[in-house]
């Protein structure tokens, strides 16, 4: 058979092979398309459309707690209304600055990411917008290593805040903006800030499974997957160990080994004792 045609049929396969279920993408499929209008093959929404109410951040894949129930209550440091705040709806605002409120657990909660929405039209003037949380009378920070604002775009604020354990309460002060229109919060483990969500056991992609457990990078190497600290790519088929700088043995049958311990997954070549295949068969012929 021509070669060419084996490497397209090849290429035809594997793409049967990996190709995800209706709504589902990314490794192994595991994250599931939270868009208004559907996703692309990589997780992006079609039509540049908004996320399903209840998820929000990169390719949607951050839950918002404000939305779960029980839902936590916002109540304002100095009286004003805050209907819209937890309205869910991201088009009904304030028509003032709120600058500073309160969010109330009922049950203590873990938080990574908070994201302010704000009137496009009430930004043209006030770039560099900033979000300030603490857990007291913004004394002292909430957040593990301080926080970090980041702009999204015209009417959003992100604001990376790792806290150090579960807390009831947290205080929120906005700077340079006007309009709020919703805040949405998230405790989902974030690997770094335009990256999916890590899973729940993450470091089991890390070294002694040692990993910062709120960004989920790995501290020392990958263990089965390279790409450090992210750890976020497996390794290649008869590659494994650390950051997959080792090549599989010849021992194992097609070159073929577990990514993490590089034990043999299908058997011996020349050699018994799977899955180590370490001890040389004098009796019998390598399989092929």
């Amino acid at each position: 058979m021509n070669v060419l045609f084996k490497c397209f049929i090849l290429s035809i396969v594997c793409y049967v092979y990996t190709a995800c279920p209706l709504n589902y993408f990314g490794p192994s499929c595991r994250y599931k398309c939270n868009c208004l209008k559907g996703c692309d093959k990589f997780g992006a929404c079609l039509n540049n459309s908004d996320c399903i109410p209840g998820w929000f951040g990169y390719l949607c894949q951050l839950q918002d707690l404000m939305l779960v129930e029980p839902r936590p209550t916002v109540t304002p440091v100095v009286k004003k209304d805050l209907t819209e705040l937890v309205d869910g709806k991201r088009i009904t605002c304030t028509w003032y600055s709120v600058v500073a409120f309160q969010v109330n657990f009922l049950v203590p909660t873990d938080i990574t990411v908070i994201r302010v929405y704000v009137r496009k039209d009430e930004r043209s003037d006030t770039m560099g917008g900033s979000v300030n949380v603490s857990n007291d009378n913004f004394q002292t920070s909430l957040c593990i290593n301080g926080s970090r604002s980041v702009e999204v775009d015209n009417g959003t604020i992100d604001v990376y805040c790792t806290s150090s354990a579960p807390v009831k309460q947290l205080r929120v002060r906005t700077f340079g903006v006007t309009g709020e229109c919703h805040i949405s919060i998230s405790k989902d483990c974030i690997i770094s800030l335009s990256r999916l969500p890590c899973d729940a056991d993450y470091c089991k992609r890390c070294f002694n499974f040692k990993c910062d457990r709120s960004t989920g990078q790995c501290y020392v190497a990958c263990l089965g997957y390279s790409n450090f600290p992210y750890c976020d790519q497996p390794c290649r088929t008869g590659q494994f160990g650390l950051n997959c700088i080792f090549r599989c043995s010849q021992n194992c049958y097609g070159g073929i080994c577990d990514p993490a311990s590089g034990l043999c997954l299908n058997g011996c070549n020349g050699f018994s004792n799977p899955p180590m295949c370490n001890i040389r068969n004098l009796h019998r012929k390598p399989w092929t």
